[in-house]
């Protein structure tokens, strides 16, 4: 991942350089530059292994342009917030769990009611939410974390839940198609839109606004580390910038062979007493060694004629 400055700044900032004709550190820029997002661009790049393979590949969905790290998290947000698009859930009423229920297993993470623990589909349940929401957790570890919750509210809405039956209709499908699942509606949208909705790439840009509201939680933490990495010492963000100004026919300069300066011209050390001078630029000279912290402005008021 790299940061790139806003190339139509970088353009406002070389018209100022030439029209001021003075230097500036080229490391100040780049921080100003890192102040705010609209000023850069992020840039995510695939890694490659010696066998030509992604280290970690990237996904882009088609809908929003949002950047992804894998395939499935790529479908899970468009399942999430782009479900409309492709499906149409429906709900009808159907009969309500027989029996008494005085209790019923909740997670203790998610707050999803799983049913009575004795209940026919209650293991089903709880499998499913480890594997849609805490795969990353031992199954045995998230099975801990489920509690029994003896209130009658919470029992009566899942009694509520279970007296109606959802089923999805596909849309945009030449034939009329209803699913019983959210496990069939994944299944349907990467057999019939995966191809045409994600898309791997090997780069992608990102404006620095955009990138600092990425959605997936990896690439968010990254983003941020290479900014604040940046803002400690910008090396890469000014070695692309000091690219783009000398497009510009920007030079570069080094003060006391340590700071780097961008401006119009390469200054040459001016020998007063070996080089013939006339007797105007001699007193300019003067003027500045006698004070060290004067401005152009300041200088015209000493020694321009009155």
């Amino acid at each position: 991942m790299s940061l790139v400055p806003d190339e139509k700044g970088v353009e406002s900032l070389a018209r100022q350089i030439k029209m001021t004709g003075r230097a500036y550190p080229l490391f100040d820029i780049a921080q100003m530059i890192l102040q705010k997002p609209e000023r850069h661009a992020v840039v995510f790049s695939v890694q490659k292994n010696p066998e030509g393979q992604p280290v970690q590949p990237l996904f882009v969905c088609a809908l929003d342009d949002t950047l992804w790290l894998s395939e499935d998290e790529t479908i899970a947000h468009v399942l999430k917030k782009h479900f409309g698009t492709f499906y149409q859930a429906e709900r009808t009423a159907t009969e309500p769990p027989k029996g008494k229920y005085t209790f019923v297993a909740q997670c203790g993470l998610s707050g999803v009611i799983l049913g009575p623990p004795n209940y026919h589909d209650y293991q089903n349940q709880l499998r499913k939410l480890h594997a849609e929401r805490f795969a990353r957790m031992p199954f045995e570890a998230y099975k801990s974390r489920v509690r029994i919750v003896r209130d009658e509210e919470v029992v009566k809405k899942w009694i509520d839940e279970q007296s109606w039956n959802t089923e999805y209709l596909c849309l945009n499908m030449p034939e009329p198609l209803r699913l019983g699942s959210m496990e069939a509606v994944e299944k349907h949208f990467r057999e019939q839109h995966k191809e045409n909705m994600i898309k791997p790439v090997e780069a992608q840009t990102l404006a620095g606004t955009a990138a600092r509201s990425l959605r997936s939680p990896q690439l968010a933490r990254l983003a941020r580390q290479v900014w604040e990495d940046q803002r400690r010492f910008p090396l890469q963000i000014a070695t692309v910038l000091s690219q783009q100004f000398a497009s510009h026919g920007l030079q570069y300069f080094k003060v006391n062979k340590s700071i780097t300066h961008v401006s119009v011209a390469h200054p040459h050390f001016l020998d007063m007493e070996a080089t013939p001078v006339s007797e105007g630029v001699k007193r300019i000279d003067d003027y500045i060694n006698a004070n060290p912290k004067c401005t152009r402005r300041r200088l015209v008021e000493a020694l321009a004629p009155a």
